[in-house]
């Protein structure tokens, strides 16, 4: 890049969607970005937080400043309070809701997926109004767009109009507590905690139609006679509007007593649930990146997920890919990864290498580089 680039000494983030978008990809991708951050050379960040919250212990030296929900207040007390901490840039990481219009020093922003765009009926009318009001402005403002995949980098560009020069690829990654564990540990914990027992199938996350999870418990009810350990399916996620929907399906499929809905689970007990599972299954329609797979790769659990939107670029050739909508397919896929060792054996093994890939170290030096380009 032409030019010279300078060095970054201090960072202001909005990093308030770790308690407002906590166990969320977004929420996850905040938290462990500011971590990163903290085990580089950097020698300031300033972080806008959220009022009567603990701060985050990150080990460097932050500086935590008060900021409520109110647009008033992001509108008005931001760009003070960034020229303030002597900020050379400022990041928002949940897609650009708030950002200050006049802000002095270079505007970052995370755009992590266009889905309001592309299945809006997926998406809570609130979240849906405030990212149609609020994302395009703010792509615009932008010095540079951080987007999480190259999928999410064409659909930016196509559907928003970004320049393609202003937008740079930069991946999430699993969090430190996914790695392997063992097996029967796990299982007892999930027993002892959770009443939990036996063999399972998992899938994590929301229960959104963007999810396809009617797919899943179709495909799931094909195969469910030729299990030879009985396996259940169990779906966590917090219980929403479409969760007795579910219920009510697997009820007219016959299979109500094969499925368990655990409601939401600690982020400190998902490596436990990833590593009791025989296979993770993850049919969703769109992801802007796709985390949950990576998650139960790095914690040894074969994958099957769909073949849409970024999923082949973040998974490879590591998770058996079926395209979301196709039932028969999903079904073969997870009955062979239940009953040929052999072939769970070996996508454990590309899972954990694919997984691997991804560090959180890399990705904060990457976005350190992204900020110096545009100083």
């Amino acid at each position: 890049m032409a030019g010279t680039v300078n060095r970054l000494r201090c960072l202001a983030l909005d990093g308030r969607p770790v308690q407002t978008a906590n166990g969320t990809g977004i929420g996850s991708y905040t938290s462990q970005l500011i971590k990163a951050l903290s085990r580089t050379d950097l020698e300031e960040m300033h972080l806008a937080w959220m009022p009567g919250e603990k701060p985050l212990c990150l080990g460097l030296k932050a500086h935590y400043w008060t900021l409520g929900r109110d647009n008033r207040l992001e509108q008005e007390a931001v760009p003070g309070w960034v020229e303030a901490a002597g900020a050379q840039v400022y990041h928002l990481t949940q897609n650009g809701f708030g950002w200050p219009r006049r802000l002095k020093a270079p505007l970052i922003v995370t755009l992590h997926d266009v889905i309001p765009y592309l299945l809006p009926e997926a998406v809570r009318p609130s979240y849906l109004s405030r990212y149609l009001e609020e994302v395009p402005g703010a792509i615009k403002a932008a010095a540079r767009i951080i987007t999480v995949s190259a999928k999410a980098r064409e659909d930016v560009c196509h559907i928003l109009s970004a320049d393609p020069g202003k937008v740079t690829v930069i991946p999430s990654a699993p969090a430190a507590i996914f790695h392997q564990r063992d097996k029967a540990v796990a299982a007892r914990f999930l027993a002892e905690r959770y009443g939990l027992r036996g063999r399972f199938l998992l899938y994590v996350g929301g229960y959104n139609s963007r999810k396809n999870l009617q797919t899943l418990i179709w495909a799931f009810s094909r195969i469910v006679r030729f299990l030879p350990d009985r396996q259940r399916l169990v779906m966590a996620g917090a219980r929403g509007p479409n969760t007795e929907r579910l219920r009510q399906l697997a009820s007219a499929l016959g299979i109500e007593k094969e499925l368990i809905f655990p409601g939401h689970i600690p982020r400190r007990h998902l490596p436990l649930f990833y590593a009791a599972a025989d296979l993770f299954c993850y049919p969703s329609l769109y992801e802007g990146f796709g985390l949950p797979p990576l998650e139960a790769m790095a914690c040894g659990t074969p994958v099957v997920a769909s073949n849409s939107s970024s999923m082949p670029e973040v998974l490879g050739d590591a998770a058996l890919l079926v395209p979301p909508e196709d039932t028969p397919a999903l079904s073969q896929a997870m009955l062979h990864l239940l009953t040929d060792q052999g072939l769970a054996a070996e996508y454990r093994r590309r899972g954990m290498a694919r997984a691997a890939l991804y560090r959180w170290d890399d990705i904060a030096r990457r976005t350190i580089r992204t900020y110096e380009e545009v100083l």
